[in-house]
């Protein structure tokens, strides 16, 4: 579970794996050891498992893996914590976060200094929603471990003081997401030579709704958009992180009423043993109003988020590269 440095065995960090339900991996010598799981009425890990099965025995157990944190020790007193989520991105490819602020320091580079905020703005709130989304996982995994540890009854709900650090960690993902969704309304609004008012993505909506914005809905940049927001659109997962928003930092935060913001623990047999995940339960905004877990979905609007700014970091007015610095040597030594 600790990475070692084989010359001086000094410990330099951990490796974690972050599973939907407050699962997590550790990296050991051997693989991934995989858990919570409770084997002979007691909590242990799965283990060792290659890098190659992880993503299947994920599948076997129902859960999903969004994202690696390498958690460096070099300060025992302030460990940084290096963390990317994993969204399905081309292999080796930079996470959009790290375009968008190569974008702006080129766009810096050409003069162009509305381009370059705008897009150094988003490439912030990209990273603060990667990070955030971290968080919540934090909370689900401290959650998980407690009701594990304690007994919890599985399908019974339950809250608790800790529970707040869970909502308000919710709550500033939703925040940041949206932030950088309007972000890439404001960029795109600047291709497309709008009105200096058109910096929110219902703004940009709008205006591509009428007069001389309709003959913009077939760009590249605004269609995705103008696809996932609207109510009846059949993947409106714009829409939704947008009521989403408003629903928990307008109308009513978590926690403030019932049952919607509770946890409860669901109990899974497998062939390892049994498996407990933790689940908080939200309503999709679905017209049947079906529920499902907070991580879950979240995790799913994050990754679209994350898919969306990659394809506009495609089509953006400056490279996505940071620029490379080579040494000369001096002839004249």
């Amino acid at each position: 579970m600790i990475a070692t440095n084989f010359s001086s065995n000094t410990v330099l960090g951990t490796d974690n794996l972050h599973f939907t339900g407050g699962i997590r991996g550790y990296r050991a010598e051997e693989g991934w050891r995989i858990g919570p799981i409770v084997h002979a009425g007691q909590p242990a890990l799965l283990g060792p498992v290659p890098d190659t099965q992880v993503q299947t025995l994920a599948g076997l157990l129902g859960v999903r893996v969004f994202g690696a944190d390498e958690i460096l020790l070099d300060d025992p007193h302030l460990p940084s914590r290096i963390w990317r989520p994993l969204v399905g991105l081309p292999k080796g490819g930079v996470l959009p976060a790290d375009s968008w602020g190569a974008i702006a320091s080129a766009a810096r580079t050409a003069g162009d200094n509305e381009y370059a905020s705008l897009s150094k703005n988003l490439a912030v709130s990209l990273r603060a929603a990667d990070i955030r989304l971290r968080d919540v996982s934090d909370e689900y995994h401290r959650q998980l471990r407690a009701a594990i540890f304690r007994g919890q009854t599985p399908s019974t709900w339950f809250k608790n003081i800790a529970l707040s650090d869970l909502h308000l960690a919710i709550h500033s993902l939703l925040a940041e997401m949206a932030a950088a969704r309007d972000y890439l309304a404001s960029i795109t609004a600047r291709h497309l030579d709008a009105p200096k008012r058109i910096e929110s993505l219902a703004r940009l909506m709008d205006w591509v709704s009428a007069g001389s914005g309709i003959a913009h809905q077939s760009h590249p940049l605004v269609q995705p958009l103008v696809s996932a927001w609207h109510e009846n659109a059949q993947d409106r997962w714009l829409f939704d992180l947008g009521e989403y928003r408003n629903q928990f930092l307008h109308r009513e935060p978590l926690g403030a009423a019932g049952r919607s913001s509770a946890l409860s623990l669901v109990e899974r047999a497998t062939s390892h043993g049994l498996l407990f995940t933790l689940c908080m339960e939200l309503n999709t905004l679905s017209v049947d109003g079906q529920m499902r877990d907070a991580l879950e979905l979240f995790v799913q609007l994050h990754r679209k988020l994350l898919h969306l700014a990659h394809h506009a970091a495609q089509l953006a007015k400056y490279p996505t590269t940071f620029p490379e610095f080579k040494v000369l040597n001096d002839a004249s030594n």
